[in-house]
């Protein structure tokens, strides 16, 4: 018996035993193939409604409301505001914090169409909740391109906050971008300057459907533009433009070897960029006569002879600063919404009642909110049904497991009783057999696998793929789990048989 005991005996033991419970024409295993590959199919339809079911319904800014101020309420929505943020306030109605931001609409160049186009541009509070959120919730954030967090400096607050959308829109590149071309008025270029600003951060989505974003500090500066947003040039006879596709050495050459040189008497160059694909030269002239807004445009188009960019225009520039030190007036943002955040929305009701007992002419749109409940239910309801799939399927698995084990056992039970009576101990049979079933399930589960990702490669060419996830940690913790119980429940079966006696395995007694 030892040599039946022995490691060659185990390894052709369970490989004699694996075959025969594959069954007549490997039945038994195909069975509980298709049986792994539905639970994988349920498990992974279910993960992907849901994934789908929060892009189309989950709103990252559901706890932060908006209340819009209508034209002139701006002293109304202040005392709302003190009202809301009484301590007693705050915590009967879950409110984290506030504040006031304004919304714009700012021109930024297309450069595709080389035509600018409005977009809805909104202020930031620099340390607020939500400005940490956009820079560093990693579902929002689609890109870091600068500083941790904003600037705490105001002097270096100059710089935007941008949807990816946005970015696409314009023809540029969310990979490589490092400013965007801001219109300072208008989309006419005989009437507009466009400034290269900097991005502090390409996210994926910002509250209220606007575009980009700007720190409060630049907000209020962008109020005054020719003021305090961009720097006058230190005399009227200096002219500032972004020629592109030239380096600063072939433009000043063409500049210096131009009929027009005579007429300049000192030339500066800088690189200006935005991404990979768009790099500007920003060349500065100071002329030897005073200059007004036809005279740049006559050097603008000299540039653009100069240049020989047929796809790209030259465009006239300013140098420009956020001059935070200036004079203290119109320091505050302009009071186009209330923004508040809650930590939770159970008394989102009784807020509402509140907001129209402090401020009656103020309001919330309330669809958002409930579009969030009707998520959390559909997803709950989804999560159940998901759950009996998996029970549904786990116990057909462990059912058919038994009862072919058992079948097994019972059609071999002669030679079971023979090897127990020759000394092969229960304890090693059991073990055996448990290496048998870890393998069987293992093997169907690899099997029922690899037909689920055909099933996925079929959904990629019909362009539903997304509705089937594969690839989920909740996945291969059920697989796990499935294995656990599968193989638990099995070993306990075969414990329960070999517990009888040789004679009576033999004799069936």
């Amino acid at each position: 018996m030892k040599r039946a005991s022995s490691g060659a005996y185990r390894s052709l033991f369970i490989k004699r035993e694996f075959r025969a419970l594959l069954g007549p024409g490997y039945g038994y295993f195909v069975r509980l193939v298709a049986l792994m590959m539905a639970m994988l199919l349920a498990l992974g339809i279910s993960l992907g409604g849901l994934e789908q079911l929060r892009i189309r319904m989950d709103d990252p800014f559901t706890n932060t409301l908006e209340v819009a101020i209508p034209l002139g309420s701006g002293d109304l929505a202040q005392e709302a505001y003190d009202s809301l943020m009484v301590p007693d306030v705050r915590e009967a109605l879950y409110i984290e914090g506030g504040e006031f931001s304004q919304v714009t609409l700012d021109w930024l160049l297309d450069m595709k169409l080389g035509e600018a186009r409005w977009f809805r541009n909104r202020s930031l509070a620099v340390d607020s909740r939500l400005t940490h959120q956009l820079l560093t919730d990693p579902d929002l954030l689609y890109r870091d391109v600068g500083p941790e967090g904003l600037p705490e400096r105001p002097s270096d607050q100059c710089g935007l906050i941008v949807t990816e959308e946005t970015v696409r829109q314009l023809g540029l590149d969310p990979h490589t971008l490092e400013a965007l071309p801001f219109r300072l008025e208008g989309n006419e270029d005989s009437s507009s300057f466009t400034l290269f600003l900097p991005v502090f951060a390409i996210v994926k989505q910002l509250p209220g459907g606007c575009d980009l974003a700007m720190p409060d500090p630049m907000a209020v500066m962008r109020n005054e533009p020719y003021e305090r947003f961009v720097r006058p040039f230190d005399r009227n006879n200096q002219v500032s433009l972004l020629v592109p596709d030239l380096d600063e050495d072939e433009i000043r050459a063409r500049i210096e070897s131009s009929p027009y040189a005579g007429e300049i008497y000192h030339v500066v160059s800088s690189s200006a960029k935005l991404d990979d694909h768009y790099t500007y030269t920003q060349v500065t002239l100071s002329l030897r006569e005073d200059v007004g807004v036809e005279k740049r445009q006559v050097w603008r188009k000299r540039l653009e002879e100069l240049a020989g960019s047929a796809d790209r225009r030259v465009l006239l520039t300013y140098p420009w600063y956020c001059d935070n030190e200036g004079e203290n007036r119109n320091m505050e943002i302009k009071k186009y919404r209330l923004n508040l955040f809650f930590s939770q929305l159970d008394n989102v009701r009784e807020f509402e009642l509140k907001l129209n007992e402090v401020a009656d002419g103020l309001s919330i749109d309330m669809s958002r909110i409930e579009s969030s409940r009707n998520f959390s239910l559909v997803a709950r309801l989804t999560a159940i049904l998901s759950a009996g799939l998996f029970l549904f399927c786990l116990l057909g698995m462990v059912f058919y497991m038994n009862h072919m084990v058992q079948n097994h056992l019972y059609r071999n039970r002669q030679g079971l009783g023979t090897l127990a009576a020759f000394g092969l101990s229960r304890r090693d049979l059991n073990g055996m057999y448990s290496q048998i079933i870890i393998l069987y399930t293992v093997f169907a589960t690899g099997f029922g696998f690899l037909l689920v990702l055909m099933v996925k490669g079929i959904l990629e060419l019909l362009g539903t793929a997304s509705y089937l996830v594969i690839l989920h940690p909740y996945l291969f913790v059920a697989i796990l789990l499935g294995w656990g119980v599968v193989i638990l429940s099995t070993r306990r079966s075969i414990h329960q048989y070999l517990q009888k006696t040789p004679g009576d395995l033999i004799f069936n007694r």
